[in-house]
């Protein structure tokens, strides 16, 4: 379910990104004073928050994640987290991620293709 390895000076772990969908969308559901745009927002911040302090328990600074199947490329908390989307049904079209690391530094470029 977890895989962890070093690219470069980068400590990555590459896992599905469900492990807190359950406790995230239990806690967002009772902000019923937020609209559904507003809702979805915090739910994607406690996601992150979430996803991060994990990956930092794990000892690496970078997440390699799904689950959304949607694009992401952000620096939170001392971890970068990269969601290349999904091939098959983006949120916003089809997507993947061109990922390059030379050393500490990370870049990734976000492709996106029509959905089939």
């Amino acid at each position: 379910m977890e895989l962890r390895f070093t690219l470069g000076e980068r400590k990555v772990l590459c896992m599905h990104g469900n492990r807190f969908d359950e406790e995230t969308v239990q806690e967002v559901l009772h902000m019923q004073h937020l609209s559904g745009e507003e809702m979805m927002e915090e739910c994607m911040r406690r996601l992150y928050e979430k996803l991060s302090d994990y990956t930092k328990r794990q000892g690496c600074d970078t997440l390699f994640f799904g689950h959304t199947h949607e694009q992401c490329c952000v620096e939170y908390e001392g971890v970068t987290l990269i969601n290349p989307g999904s091939l098959s049904f983006g949120m916003n079209g089809a997507g993947y991620a061109i990922v390059e690391i030379e050393g500490k530094h990370i870049h990734a470029e976000m492709k996106t293709l029509p959905n089939l």
